[in-house]
């Protein structure tokens, strides 16, 4: 049986730059390594299943996710676009490099 992935939380996935949520926090955005978190499915009949998905391949360590946009593309059939930059503190980051956990896959 595989195993249920939890996502990562949907209030930490924000639609502010990331200067604005570093200067929100009293933070340097100096501090963290941005990822570029992408996500495209089909348009299917459930609400919000997308923005679930999406959660479940933000990278390990990530603090946060700024820039959030969704876009519809219709290109003979629909397809909904997820993005946004992960924020991944230089600190976690290098803890992760240097376990057997791999920095990036799905989960937070």
């Amino acid at each position: 049986m595989a195993e249920e992935i939890n996502p990562f939380p949907l209030e930490k996935i924000l639609t502010i730059s990331a200067r604005e949520y570093c200067e929100m926090q009293g933070k340097d955005l100096s501090d963290y390594e941005p990822v570029g978190v992408h996500y495209y499915e089909g348009r299917s009949g459930e609400a919000n299943q997308g923005l679930i998905n999406f959660a479940k391949t933000v990278p390990k360590g990530t603090e946060v996710i700024v820039s959030y946009s969704a876009r519809t593309i219709n290109i003979n059939f629909c397809v909904v676009a997820l993005q946004g930059t992960a924020l991944i503190p230089k600190k976690e980051r290098n803890a992760l490099a240097r376990s057997s956990i791999p920095a990036y896959g799905l989960g937070p």
